[in-house]
């Protein structure tokens, strides 16, 4: 009885953790983009964006935003999920590069064309990489929680 619900409470906490990711994703691209666009607001207006080196400005800013936050969004997946932190990093990959085909942005003609493949190509080894710290992190506790605290 005690494994049957260790397993509900691992797939609870795996069914929740995407979401939580997504949302966190959401929540972090979009403030980090108002943090930074404030502060390049010149360059997101729209007389700027015909000119193709402040248009490649922009789309290289929203692209480090994304990267951020899939970064972020696939290490709180992998924490919430508390278990095979790089599968569900991944899938939290996947998701945001769905959601990436599904929902481009409204000029995306406008954007280069390294930057439409770089927006499909980006957040599966981003959110390999946040699955994979988060990890790294759970294992150096573990180790540090077994070694002897030498006062």
């Amino acid at each position: 009885m005690q494994q049957t619900k260790k397993f509900r409470l691992s797939l609870l906490r795996s069914a929740v953790a995407i979401p939580v990711g997504v949302v966190i994703y959401e929540v972090t691209a979009f403030g980090i983009l108002l943090l930074v666009g404030y502060v390049f607001f010149p360059i997101f207006t729209n007389e700027n964006m015909l000119d193709p080196v402040e248009r490649d400005h922009a789309v290289v800013i929203i692209q480090v935003c994304g990267v951020t936050a899939g970064l972020i969004g696939a290490f709180v997946v992998a924490w919430v999920a508390g278990r095979a932190e790089v599968q569900h990093a991944l899938a939290f990959g996947a998701i945001v590069t769905a959601l990436a085909v599904l929902y481009p942005p409204e000029n995306l003609g406008d954007w280069p064309l390294w930057g439409v493949i770089s927006r499909l190509l980006l957040p599966i080894p981003v959110c390999w990489v946040g699955g994979y710290l988060r990890k790294i992190v759970r294992s150096r506790r573990k180790s540090r929680d077994r070694s002897p605290v030498l006062n």
